[in-house]
């Protein structure tokens, strides 16, 4: 299994956002191998600076569910 992840903040690697400023993330995992993967989790924490907005992680293929801790601030799709 080969799988690459990819995270971008308004569209770009490197973004410097500002106090207050809403943000969109983007992360995009791509299956590089020859084989095809069945069962993917993929995690991510936010900062200690950013608010999660409830409902605002979507997934852009079904069925996939996200969940959100707010104690450990960490996002998990699987």
């Amino acid at each position: 299994m080969d799988v690459t992840l990819n995270k971008l903040v308004n569209g770009v690697k490197d973004y410097q956002a500002t106090n207050g400023e809403v943000v969109t993330y983007t992360l995009r995992a791509t299956n590089e191998g020859n084989t095809t993967i069945t069962k993917v989790s993929i995690v991510d924490y936010l900062p200690t600076n950013v608010e999660y907005v409830t409902g605002s992680a979507l997934p852009n293929t079904l069925p996939v569910a996200v969940s959100y801790d707010p104690a450990t601030r960490k996002l998990t799709w699987s």
